[in-house]
C-alpha cells in the first residue's frame, strides 16, 4: 500500500553518519560567518520565533549547525541540530530524486506519458490526461490549480487524492501556465510503486535516506515517536502563538511529508552539490541531478514569489526545484511550510555553498532572509539587513491571518437553523455534515470539525482550529432553491457542496 511505512529492519538498515567531534551546538561560526549566531537570535526575538536550528555545508563539509531557541513554547527543551522539524515542501525535491534514479536505472524517462505508468491516471481533460509527461507533473506546467484542500489534513488516501483530479476544472493549457500545487506531486511519487513495486516512503527510506545516514528523518509524522528531539509547531490562535499538533500529511506524502532535521538535511545538500555522489558513492547521475536543477518553467514576475526573491532578475521552477539568481550566481532552491513550521534549503553550486534553515512557526521571509545572510557574509558583500527586509516587505502576509470579513449589522438568518441540518456534497471534497448539538450548529468536513458563529443572514464563520481552513473555508453560505428549500452549503473559494436528500 503507498501509505504503508516499514519500521523493521530497512528503516535499521540506515547508514550511521558520524559528526565530527567539534561540530557542537555551542561552536560558534567559522570565519566567513562571524556574527551570524548573535545576528539569528537577535532576528528570532524581532520576529517572534520560538524555535530555529540552521546547517551551513561548503566544500562537501558542514562547516557549521547550530539550534537556537526553544522546541515548544512552555517548556525549556532547546532546539539543537538534531531537532527534528517539518520540512513540507521541500519533499518534492526528494521525490524529483527518486524518479530520477529510476530514469539512471532506465526504468522510466522524464518524458514518459503518465496514462503509460499510472493506471487510472485522469485530468478534466482527455486530451491534456494523454499528453501530461512525469516532467509535466514535477514543473507545476499541466494548467491544473492548487486546491490544497484535497489532502490537507483529511483522510483521503493517495490513491483517493489522484482519482479526483478528474473534478479539477484545468485553468490553462498544458505547459502555458506555472502554478505551484501538491497534487501532481503526489501522482508523480505514485510512479514509484507503480514501477518498483515499493512504496514511495520505502524507496525514499532506503534509497535516500538510509546512504545519507539521515537517520533522523521519515516520511510520515506517524514515526515522530522514534524521536524525542522534536519540535512543536506553532500557530497564531486568537492572535497568541499557541503550540498546535502536527498535522498528518501521509496523503499529500510525495509533496509535503518529509520531516528531517538540519543535520540529515545537511547531507542531502552535500549529495546536490555532489552532483549526485555522497562519500564516494553515487546515488544520482551528473546528468540527472542538472537535469532537477534545470529551467523547466518560467515563473511570473508577478508572482507570490517576487517577495521573496527581491535582487533576482529570474525565477524559474526545475524539477522539484527553484532556481534564481542572485548577483550574478545561480541560485538552486526549495522552501517548505506545513501547519506552524516554516523550512529552506538554498545553494550557490558556484560556490559550492548550500544551507538548511528549520523554524517551529511559519513566518514567511524569515529563512529567506538568514540565507541571503549568509549568502553575503560568503560573497564579501556589505551588510544588509535582510531580517528588517523582509519583515516589512511581508509584514501584510504574515500579519493577515484570517481573511477580514464584512459584516451586516443586525441581519438576521432566514432559514431557521434546523433547516441546515444535514449532509451536503462536493464531487471533489466529498461530504460535509451539519448538525446542531446543544442547540449551536457545527460543521464537519475534510478531516475538520468546527462550531458555526452566525455572521450575517444565512451566512455562518466556522471557528476552525487550523489557520489553512481559517483562510480558505472562511465564510460558509446557505443556499436556497427556486422552491425556498436549502439546496447548497457555499464557500467562495470552493464552490457548492449540494444537498444530500435523504430517503426517509
Amino acid at each position: 500500500m503507498p501509505n504503508a511505512h516499514t519500521p523493521g529492519a530497512l528503516r535499521a538498515s540506515a547508514a550511521v553518519f558520524l559528526l565530527a567531534p567539534a561540530l557542537t551546538v555551542a561552536q560558534a561560526p567559522p570565519p566567513p560567518l562571524t556574527g551570524l549566531d548573535g545576528y539569528i537570535e537577535q532576528t528570532m526575538r524581532d520576529w517572534g520565533i520560538p524555535g530555529a536550528s540552521i546547517a551551513v555545508v561548503k566544500a562537501d563539509s558542514v562547516i557549521w549547525a547550530r539550534g537556537f531557541g526553544i522546541r515548544r513554547l512552555g517548556d525549556t527543551a532547546r532546539v539543537d541540530a538534531r531537532t527534528v522539524f517539518a520540512i513540507g515542501s521541500i519533499s518534492k525535491s526528494f521525490t524529483a530524486a527518486a524518479l530520477g534514479m529510476l530514469v539512471d536505472e532506465g526504468r522510466i524517462g522524464w518524458d514518459d506519458l503518465v496514462v503509460d505508468r499510472l493506471r487510472g491516471f485522469r485530468l478534466a481533460d482527455r486530451a491534456v490526461t494523454h499528453q501530461v509527461t512525469i516532467r509535466d507533473l514535477l514543473s507545476h506546467r499541466t494548467g491544473m490549480p492548487g486546491p490544497n484542500l484535497l489532502f490537507w489534513g483529511n483522510s483521503f488516501s493517495r490513491e483517493e487524492v489522484l482519482q479526483r483530479l478528474r473534478f479539477i476544472p484545468l485553468h490553462w493549457g498544458l505547459r502555458s501556465h506555472f502554478a505551484y500545487q501538491n497534487h501532481t506531486v503526489v501522482a508523480a511519487g505514485q510512479v514509484v510503486p507503480a514501477v518498483t513495486g515499493m512504496s514511495w516512503d520505502d524507496f525514499v527510506h532506503q534509497r535516500i535516506f538510509a546512504p545519507l545516514g539521515m537517520t533522523s528523518s521519515a516520511t510520515s509524522a506517524k514515526e515522530l515517536s522514534r524521536w524525542s528531539n522534536v519540535a512543536s509547531p506553532h500557530q497564531l490562535v486568537d492572535g497568541r502563538l499557541q503550540p498546535i499538533p502536527w498535522t498528518d500529511l501521509d496523503n499529500a506524502g510525495p509533496a509535503a511529508s518529509i520531516t528531517s532535521t538540519a543535520l540529515d538535511v545537511a547531507q542531502y545538500v552535500r549529495m546536490q552539490l555532489g552532483k549526485g555522489s555522497y562519500l564516494g558513492k553515487r546515488l544520482l547521475s551528473e546528468r540527472t541531478v542538472d537535469e532537477m536543477h534545470s529551467p523547466q518553467m518560467v515563473i511570473p514576475r508577478e508572482s507570490q514569489y517576487v517577495a521573496l526573491f527581491p535582487d533576482a532578475h529570474f525565477m524559474l521552477y526545475g524539477l522539484g526545484w527553484i532556481t534564481h539568481d542572485y548577483h550574478g550566481y545561480r541560485v538552486v532552491e526549495h522552501g517548505g511550510q506545513t501547519d506552524g513550521m516554516h523550512a529552506t534549503l538554498t545553494m550557490i553550486p558556484a560556490l559550492d555553498l548550500g544551507l538548511v534553515v528549520l523554524t517551529n512557526t511559519v513566518l514567511f521571509g524569515y529563512p529567506a532572509a538568514i540565507g541571503y545572510r549568509v549568502f553575503d557574509q560568503f560573497l564579501g558583500r556589505p551588510a544588509r539587513d535582510w531580517s528588517a527586509e523582509m519583515r516589512e516587505r511581508l509584514r501584510q502576509v504574515n500579519e493577515g491571518g484570517a481573511p477580514r470579513l464584512s459584516r451586516v449589522a443586525d441581519a438576521a438568518a432566514t432559514i431557521p437553523a434546523d433547516r441546515l441540518v444535514g449532509r451536503y456534497r462536493h464531487q471533489l471534497y466529498g461530504d460535509a455534515v451539519v448538525e446542531l448539538r446543544d442547540g449551536r450548529l457545527t460543521l464537519s468536513t475534510l478531516g475538520r470539525a468546527a462550531p458555526l458563529e452566525h455572521w450575517h443572514y444565512d451566512s455562518y464563520r466556522p471557528s476552525w482550529s487550523d489557520g489553512f481552513a481559517r483562510g480558505v473555508l472562511a465564510l460558509a453560505t446557505f443556499e436556497r432553491d427556486g422552491r425556498g428549500e436549502v439546496r447548497a452549503l457555499r464557500f467562495d473559494s470552493v464552490g457548492d457542496f449540494e444537498r444530500v436528500r435523504e430517503n426517509r
